[in-house]
């Protein structure tokens, strides 16, 4: 021992060490040591530590840890602190970690968290987290969270993630979905929509749904529809419909459309529908339209119809027609008769005209 020594041993009041103190110095290497350690050493208390806590210290490398890493540990609770906790520490990186970080790790409750949880803090960057991120996953249950959901958690941007989201993740049951439902989450904008948006994918039974599903609810602007026309779309048995029909019902206005108006489409078979006959059923006004005259069309077979002909239906007040005189348009051959040939029957009163008037006037041209 070298004079420096001998005085800093001196500093340090020899004369109060016991035998076992003395061993301590031995153990921990004092040749090594110098004034600014022996300093750090005598302001954490040394006197009140005992054999296990000296050991600790050597073992998380006490050679490199400044006045401030010193003070951290003690303001952490190091006398609590096991030897299995002090090795977490190590782990995770604690010189790098500065006395905000310590302090958030005592807020969330670092005595109860395993081994396994300390390093799934540090895969999920922890360097990056502030306080509000660290109390959220505390809400959410951080010590039943394993480390395939901590790492879905990481996927889906949970540095951009408010309070209120994360609840709204609780609400879904997070422990059931998998990697797949959280990516298809993202990809339809999860991070704009609401508590009730949300709570109608669950409705609609969203682990049943593929990406081809909810990527046609995000064709069709799920972020404007109601609760209501979720729960259409339900009726009409959206896990049975197909890309085009999706994109069908948007051309026709789904937005606009009631409970009544799509239990119609579903009567007169909406799914062998191509987009010409709906672009018809939109310029003949199908918002006005009953479900009489939408039985009416079906009956005459609207497949024949071309837009020309329906154009001609609308102009002649098809509105008022009854299926007497529908029968009677298509008995007459109603693909041959042209706009002039209607309005001569609209002007002549084709209400009071008879089957065989309409045979009479087919018969003389």
């Amino acid at each position: 021992m070298r004079l420096k020594q001998i005085h800093l041993l001196k500093r340090i009041d020899l004369s109060s060490t016991k035998m076992r103190h003395l061993h301590l110095l031995k153990l921990t290497d004092s040749s090594l040591l110098m004034l600014k350690h022996w300093h750090l050493l005598r302001q954490t208390g040394s006197s009140s530590l005992t054999l296990k806590h000296w050991h600790l210290l050597i073992q998380t490398g006490s050679s490199s840890l400044t006045l401030k890493l010193t003070r951290l540990l003690k303001q952490t609770g190091l006398r609590s602190m096991t030897l299995k906790q002090t090795r977490l520490l190590k782990l995770t990186g604690s010189g790098l970690l500065m006395l905000k970080h310590l302090c958030l790790l005592r807020q969330t409750d670092l005595c109860s968290m395993s081994l396994k949880l300390i390093r799934l803090l540090k895969l999920i960057d922890s360097s990056l987290l502030t306080l509000k991120h660290l109390h959220l996953l505390r809400q959410t249950d951080s010590s039943s969270t394993m480390l395939r959901h901590l790492c879905l958690l990481r996927q889906t941007d949970l540095c951009s993630m408010t309070l209120k989201q994360t609840r709204l993740l609780k609400l879904t049951d997070s422990s059931l979905l998998m990697l797949k439902h959280w990516h298809l989450l993202r990809q339809t904008g999860s991070s704009s929509m609401s508590l009730k948006l949300i709570h109608l994918l669950r409705l609609i039974d969203s682990s049943l749904l593929m990406l081809r599903h909810l990527h046609l609810l995000k064709l069709i602007d799920s972020s404007s529809m109601t609760l209501k026309q979720t729960r259409l779309l339900k009726l009409t048995g959206s896990s049975s419909m197909t890309l085009k029909l999706t994109h069908l019902l948007k051309l026709t206005g789904s937005g606009l459309l009631m409970l009544k108006q799509t239990r119609l489409l579903k009567l007169t078979g909406s799914s062998s529908m191509m987009l010409k006959r709906l672009c018809l059923l939109k310029l003949i006004d199908s918002n006005s339209t009953k479900l009489r005259h939408l039985h009416l069309l079906k009956r005459i077979d609207s497949s024949l119809l071309t837009l020309k002909q329906t154009r001609l239906l609308i102009q002649t007040g098809s509105s008022s027609m009854t299926l007497k005189h529908l029968h009677l348009l298509k008995l007459t051959d109603s693909g041959l008769l042209m706009l002039k040939r209607l309005c001569l029957l609209k002007r002549i009163d084709s209400s009071s005209t008879k089957l065989r008037h309409l045979r009479l006037l087919r018969l003389t041209g």
